[in-house]
Parts: structure tokens; C-alpha cells; sequence
């Protein structure tokens, strides 16, 4: 249910966005529908609509919103994650971790030297400890994801993650231009679509692989007529999609990230919230994903 500090114009906007999603939403999902169409409203000035919405916004949080009724934290979690990976398709996709600390005050710095210090808990707290940082700063950085992630703006798979810390070795040979990162979107084991970010550009790709969109924000170009396979080996991508299928058969939706070097392949995450459900997307990814999965917005039978 709502909280009791809302206002007028809140409890306008609420009524709105509860009649424009064309679908009942339970109250006890309410405070989470609200703060999360809040943030897309924002960021995108969209209303959401879950019923039959080409939109991939509406989709995650659709999913959000009927799906995600357990605890994700086996999932979600960083560390934890890495035991459903290993599981589902073996530890030779899976980083290595050199150190897991219940706490900042547990890291071994001078053993993390040269290694890479992350968070267990949100996005973007990670610390390449390069030796040039003290460890009072790398602790100051790192000190934000102590804090519940996301959950201000709905992102409640992540609420129940008991933070913690662990340090990862890095990629011998890499350099920005040869990782690829591939973030495939899945429903239920089944492609939806595919965005790489490459050192060349940003592309979207169709579930039968076709280059859709090219993302020229960081300044490069991409030639039109580029095969997919210019970009990525084509067995390196098969093999890339068929972890994926593997690892997300149990998900309504999920993006399954992974970082390709060369024809090396590293599990990152699974994201069941990607953006929190507010991005401004000008590819046809939600379109490719409706007509894969023609039953997206069908609620969890009881």
C-alpha cells in the first residue's frame, strides 16, 4: 500500500498511471508500481501500459511487478549468483575471485593490489585498486554500497542482499577495444534480442541476429551494410546465446550479461531490472521481443 505521505498531486499522478497500465495492480504492489512509473516518468516521460506494449520498459516492469515474488537475492546477489552459474553451466565461465570480505574492514588491500574490488550489491561499485588510491579512499568509494540499492526507486530484487564485498583478478590482455559486452534479453529461455556494446560502436540486434540500430553516442561510426559477424565470431555468439538460454530458462524476463575477449567468454550478471525499467530506446528490441514471446504480459498462474 501507499504511504500516508503523499500529496495531492501524487495521488493524482497514482490515479493516472493505475488506469493507464490497463491492467489491476494488486495493492500490496502499489508503493513499488508507484516509484518505479515515477522514475520513468522522469527519466523518459512515459506512462507505463502492461498490457500488449511493444515497449520494453513495460515489459520489465511488468515483470517486476508479477513475477518477482520470491526473494531474488540468489540471483541478484554477486556472489551468490556464482553458485547458480556453476550449476547451470560450469565454472570456466565465472571470474576469479580471490578474496570475499563480510565487510570493507575485511578486504586485504595489499592482497588486492592489481585486482579489481566490487560490490556484491547494486551497479557501478566497483574499484580497480591500481595502487594509486589509498586504501582510506578505495574505502570511502566503496562505502555507498553499504546502503540498500535501489530500492528508492522500486528496485526491490535487490532489498534483501546482505552487502558484501569480493575481489576479482583481471582479464590478462584486455584492453576496451577488444571486450565486447553482451547483454542478451531473455524470456523463459528464449531470445528476445541482443545489445553489444563494442569498442566500435553500440548495436541492437534481432532475435535471428540482423543488426537493428546503431548507437553513435560515444562518437564511432558503424558502417550500415556490417555483418554481424564483422563484429562477433559466429560461434563464439551461438555459444554466447546458448549459455544464455541455459541460464534463464526460469525467468519471465532477464538480460544476461557477459564480457567476451576474443573468443573468451565471462559470465557478468543477470539483470531482471535493466534501466529499473526506464530507458529511452529508439531500436525495435520490445517489438522483437512481443512477437518471440506473444504472451509476455500473461500474469503467473496461481
Amino acid at each position: 500500500m501507499l504511504s500516508r505521505k503523499f500529496n495531492f498531486l501524487k495521488i493524482l499522478f497514482f490515479i493516472r498511471i493505475l488506469v493507464n497500465a490497463r491492467v489491476w495492480i494488486p495493492p500490496k504492489k502499489w508503493e513499488m508500481f508507484y516509484r518505479l512509473s515515477s522514475l520513468r516518468w522522469q527519466r523518459c516521460q512515459e506512462l507505463p501500459r502492461l498490457r500488449d506494449s511493444p515497449n520494453m520498459n513495460d515489459m520489465i516492469l511488468f515483470s517486476a511487478l508479477f513475477w518477482h515474488n520470491r526473494d531474488m537475492s540468489a540471483f541478484t546477489d554477486k556472489i551468490q549468483v556464482r553458485d547458480f552459474i556453476q550449476d547451470a553451466i560450469g565454472s570456466s565461465y565465472l571470474s576469479n575471485v580471490t578474496q570475499v570480505a563480510e565487510s570493507i574492514d575485511d578486504i586485504d588491500f595489499a592482497a588486492a593490489r592489481g585486482k579489481w574490488i566490487k560490490s556484491n550489491n547494486g551497479s557501478g561499485f566497483n574499484v580497480f585498486h591500481d595502487g594509486i588510491l589509498s586504501d582510506f579512499e578505495i574505502k570511502k568509494r566503496l562505502s555507498r554500497s553499504t546502503q540498500p540499492y535501489g530500492v528508492a526507486h522500486g528496485e526491490y530484487v535487490y532489498r534483501f542482499i546482505k552487502p558484501k564485498f569480493f575481489v576479482e583478478s583481471p582479464v590478462q590482455g584486455l584492453s576496451n577495444s577488444r571486450l565486447i559486452e553482451f547483454k542478451g534479453f531473455f524470456h523463459f529461455g528464449k531470445l528476445l534480442g541482443i545489445w553489444l556494446k563494442t569498442g566500435r560502436g553500440n548495436v541492437v540486434l534481432s532475435p535471428d541476429l540482423e543488426l537493428d540500430f546503431e548507437d553513435l553516442s560515444n562518437g564511432n561510426t558503424l558502417n550500415q551494410s556490417l555483418n554481424v559477424s564483422e563484429i562477433l565470431d559466429a560461434s563464439v555468439m551461438n555459444e554466447a546465446i546458448e549459455l544464455g538460454v541455459n541460464c534463464t530458462k526460469s525467468f519471465h524476463f532477464v538480460r544476461f550479461d557477459l564480457y567476451i575477449i576474443s573468443k573468451k567468454i565471462l559470465f557478468q550478471e543477470l539483470t531482471f531490472l535493466p534501466g529499473a525499467g526506464a530507458v529511452k530506446r529508439k531500436s525495435n528490441l520490445g517489438s522483437f521481443a512481443l512477437e518471440v514471446a506473444p504472451k509476455m504480459y500473461q500474469k503467473p498462474k496461481k
